[in-house]
This record gives C-alpha cells, sequence and structure tokens, in this order.
C-alpha cells in the first residue's frame, strides 16, 4: 500500500543512521527509491504494484542486488540489457519509470520468452512515442502487432497498420497509400488489384495528386475511419465499387453506407462475399474458389 506523504515526511530513511544504530533500533528504515542505482530502480519499478518512492531498507536492497546478479534470470537480465541500451530511460524520474515498466508487463508478461532484441525495440519505440499515443502502443504490441509508429487517422483516432492484411508482408501501408487505393477503386477499369499495371498506377497517383472526384470525397470520408489500414484492400476497393456512382455528392449517405458496410473480421483474409464482389475486378484465379 502506498505511504502517505505525511507519514513520509516521518520516516528517516536508512541514510541517517548508522548500521549499527539501525540493526538494533530500526526494523524498517526505507531508502528513497530515487537514490538508488538505475538497475535497483529498473528492477523495483518492474516488480511494484504501486507507484511509491521509498523502498524498505536492507531486506528488499539486498533482494534487488540478488535479482540484479542472478544470471539465470533470462527475462532480468535480458531487460537490464535492453535498457542499458536506450539512453532516455536514465533520463526519466520514477513516475515515468514506472509507467514504462508497467507497459513492459503488459507486453511481455512473465515466463513468455522474451529477448532483450525484443524488449530494447519497444523501449525505442516507448520513448519516442507521444506519451498521449504510448497506450495504443503498448496495446497493439501486447496483442502482437509490433506496430513501429502510432499513426492517425484525420479525425485523431488510431488509424491501425498492425494487423495482417491481404497486402504483401513486406508492403509499408500508410494514409498515404490508402489514398492510392482508393483512387485505384475509383477507376472503371478492370484490373487484377493485387497486380496492377503501371499505367494505372500511375495514373491513381496523379487523381490524388489533383484531388479528383469521387476521390476527393472517398478520401476525406474513409482518412477519418478508426483502423481504417487494417482492412483489407479487398475490402476497400468492394466498398468503394459496391457503392452508387453518386453517393460521394452526400457526405451524410457516404458516411452511412461506410458504416454499414465496411465491415470484416479477418483482414488477411477477405471473406466469400467480399471477393465474390471482385471477381469481375480479375481477382487473381487462386482467389476464385468461394
Amino acid at each position: 500500500m502506498p505511504i502517505s506523504t505525511a507519514t513520509r515526511h516521518k520516516v528517516k530513511t536508512v541514510e541517517s543512521f548508522g548500521s549499527d544504530e539501525y540493526q538494533k533500533r530500526f526494523k524498517c528504515a526505507l531508502f528513497n527509491v530515487a537514490e538508488l542505482p538505475f538497475r535497483a530502480q529498473l528492477l523495483r519499478s518492474t516488480w511494484l504494484k504501486n507507484v511509491t518512492f521509498i523502498i524498505s531498507a536492507l531486506p528488499h536492497r539486498q533482494e534487488l542486488s540478488a535479482l540484479e546478479m542472478d544470471t539465470d534470470n533470462a527475462a532480468v537480465q535480458d531487460l537490464i540489457l535492453a535498457a542499458e541500451n536506450v539512453s532516455e530511460i536514465k533520463k526519466y524520474d520514477m513516475l515515468a519509470l514506472w509507467k514504462f515498466t508497467s507497459a513492459n508487463k503488459k507486453v511481455f508478461p512473465e515466463g513468455n520468452g522474451m529477448s532483450s532484441a525484443s524488449v530494447s525495440s519497444l523501449q525505442k519505440l516507448w520513448f519516442a512515442t507521444n506519451a498521449i499515443d504510448r497506450g495504443i502502443l503498448t496495446r497493439e504490441w501486447a496483442a502482437g502487432n509490433c506496430i513501429s509508429s502510432v499513426m492517425k487517422t484525420d479525425a485523431g483516432t488510431n488509424a491501425g497498420g498492425g494487423n495482417k492484411t491481404d497486402r504483401n508482408p513486406d508492403y509499408t501501408h500508410t494514409l498515404d497509400t490508402l489514398d492510392v487505393e482508393i483512387a485505384l477503386a475509383t477507376m472503371p477499369m478492370d484490373f487484377d488489384i493485387y497486380n496492377f499495371p503501371a499505367s494505372i498506377h500511375r495514373r491513381a497517383k496523379e487523381i490524388v495528386q489533383k484531388k479528383e472526384s469521387p476521390f476527393k470525397e472517398w478520401s476525406a470520408a474513409l482518412r477519418k475511419v478508426a483502423g481504417i489500414l487494417d482492412y483489407s484492400r479487398a475490402a476497400i476497393f468492394a466498398l468503394i465499387r459496391g457503392a452508387t456512382s453518386d453517393i460521394h455528392h452526400f457526405p451524410v449517405s457516404l458516411q452511412t453506407y461506410i458504416n454499414a458496410n465496411l465491415t470484416e473480421h479477418k483482414h488477411d483474409a477477405p471473406s466469400a462475399e467480399t471477393l465474390k464482389k471482385l471477381v469481375m475486378f480479375h481477382m487473381p484465379p487462386s482467389l476464385w474458389t468461394l
């Protein structure tokens, strides 16, 4: 249980007393956590259940020292090694350090076989991410979506991008690449949406650059949808090509249509219903088995 401020002011730390006097008179003398070595702060923060800034004296100091020296404890050693490679972490106060270690525990629960490389990657991203977005970063990593940054929609919500989709796994999908896909979907030609000709790709980029309609209206609406980057390319094409040709003239109707029809359960495996809508667009034959 956290110790109140009033109580904390009444308690002298063990530094105020000689060792003999401590042994005789004090069983629960306290150290100031902020004055401990960095590794002790890190380990203490990792196993804290509440934010406190004092620590039981010798017993806990000895436990932390033993934990730090336990080379057989891979989780502890990986955490220490990763932290030592991220200089920013040592600049933070105890509250910020506690927030980080709490995030670390959510992403890498004890016993999950985390590696120092993974911990180091999360640490660098966590400190490079705006404080307001760190919750999103932690949640995505904890879910197995190791995103490299938190992308926002034009409305300020999480744009997604961490889930597997039907796109090439080496393809970096952003709101800008989404715009190109939207432009492609508004074009009347039939083509393989996973292997479109260079000429069509160039035309799509031109549409984006010139902000032509109906691309402009579709883009404005879809770029505000939370998690939009998690939807498959097939879902985006099916949504746009399944709408009436003039719906972009009516913003309320367009948004209502998107809310009702942009649904998908497996982003990396478009549904049979979605694929049926796309057969006319020369989908690869391997995807025609419905």
